[in-house]
């Protein structure tokens, strides 16, 4: 477990490189961020070879009893202030929500995909863990989420590609979850 926290401070420093950069002359200091992107980029492969994050995974499966699912371990769990773990976190919620042979097609994208991907993967069922999800209020702390702007661009700042990306997988994973599945009125979105 410390050892995907140690990859992903890496991925924040990674990012937010140009603050540590204001005295470099402009020429090298777009090389340096071009080789932090990819840095950046191996650095995300590699977490995504590890196995899943067992803390992360087994606070998403405490979703399924019967235990209630309290503001700060949403915050854990879909850290709102750190654009890598989210979109980790997201990944995992994916995977979990629809079931392992669609959360392995997705685990490996990345970014928002393809249109067409996305309304046939709306209509494909999803798990009894997308219904608790949904209904501890999984939904509703990825709407909040958005809505705080913590993903977008701050004044002054630079958009970096992981939050533009995290956002995309995000409103994703929101619309899907949002969409009624034929046949499964359980929930809503599941």
């Amino acid at each position: 477990e410390p050892h995907f926290d140690n990859l992903f401070k890496l991925l924040e420093q990674l990012s937010d490189l140009s603050s540590q950069l204001d005295n470099v002359e402009k020429e090298r200091k777009a090389s340096f961020q071009t080789e932090a992107r990819r840095l950046s980029r191996d650095v995300w492969e590699l977490l995504m070879m590890l196995p899943t994050n067992e803390s992360l995974l087994n606070g998403f499966m405490k979703i399924s009893t019967d235990q209630e699912v309290t503001q700060d371990e949403w915050n854990q769990l879909l850290p709102p202030n750190s654009p890598h773990r989210l979109y980790y976190s997201l990944q995992t919620v994916e995977f979990l929500a629809h079931g392992t042979k669609l959360g392995q097609k997705y685990m490996m994208r990345s970014g928002s995909g393809d249109a067409s991907d996305d309304k046939k993967s709306a209509a494909v069922s999803k798990t009894p863990w997308c219904a608790k999800f949904i209904s501890k209020g999984g939904l509703s702390h990825m709407m909040e989420i958005f809505m705080n702007g913590s993903l977008q661009c701050r004044e002054g700042n630079i958009w970096s590609q992981w939050s533009q990306e995290c956002l995309g997988y995000m409103l994703r994973l929101i619309s899907q979850l949002s969409v009624d599945d034929p046949g499964h009125g359980e929930a809503e979105g599941c």
